[in-house]
């Protein structure tokens, strides 16, 4: 790796560990079960289904605060989990593919990162929190070559204290 390169990581963590100074280690979410006294790894999946009548709705406010599908979807995911938990203050994983270099549209594999985006507690209106999800979202793509680890590394945090 180049010179620029490093210390264009090294501005990418620095902007990293701004954004999560100070973020709490877990998420108080209510639990329908303990969680068992040794982690598994074995997951669930569910599948969500937007019907017509949801998406008519949805698109009118995409288009009434300028942003994104997936920005109004994070913001209503941040503000359930902000109101579930109690907290003020949760980080959510949101996954960006990392197939932007023209070298890499060739080669077989994934190339995906996870991006801990941050979302607070906050009297703002619905409108104004899908933009701030949409400015917030574009500022950690113009970090987002930064891999997770480095950044939980940076933060001087150890991802697994929840479990």
């Amino acid at each position: 790796s180049s010179r620029f390169e490093e210390e264009e990581e090294d501005e990418g963590l620095a902007w990293w560990a701004a954004q999560l100074e100070g973020v709490p280690q877990c998420i108080a979410l209510p639990a329908t079960t303990p969680r068992p006294p040794v982690q598994a790894t074995a997951g669930r999946h569910v599948r969500i289904h937007i019907g017509h009548q949801l998406m008519a709705r949805l698109w009118p406010l995409c288009h009434a605060a300028g942003a994104t599908l997936n920005s109004v979807l994070l913001t209503m995911w941040s503000v359930l989990l902000l109101r579930l938990s109690g907290d003020r203050d949760v980080v959510v994983g949101v996954p960006h593919s990392m197939r932007h270099s023209a070298d890499l549209h060739e080669v077989v594999g994934m190339f995906i990162n996870t991006l801990p985006l941050r979302f607070q507690q906050s009297d703002e209106s619905v409108r104004q929190r899908i933009r701030r999800t949409q400015h917030h979202v574009g500022r950690a793509l113009q970090h987002a070559d930064v891999a997770l680890y480095r950044i939980v590394r940076a933060c001087g945090r150890d991802r697994l204290e929840c479990l």
